[in-house]
């Protein structure tokens, strides 16, 4: 059963156009409901990855 975790804290990104062009279409095809969910995943794969390196 997934947990209902309470998020409080928000970052802001600024991104070029077709930055957040690119995004979108990620988010579009990923199938999640949620961008924030989304690019959550994205942000602690990424410092997963980089931690391990």
């Amino acid at each position: 059963m997934e947990e209902n975790i309470k998020r409080t804290r928000s970052v802001q990104v600024r991104l070029t156009q077709e930055e957040y062009e690119y995004l979108e279409k990620k988010f579009l095809l990923s199938g999640y409901k949620s961008k924030s969910e989304f690019m959550r995943i994205l942000l602690t794969v990424r410092l997963c990855q980089s931690v391990r390196n």
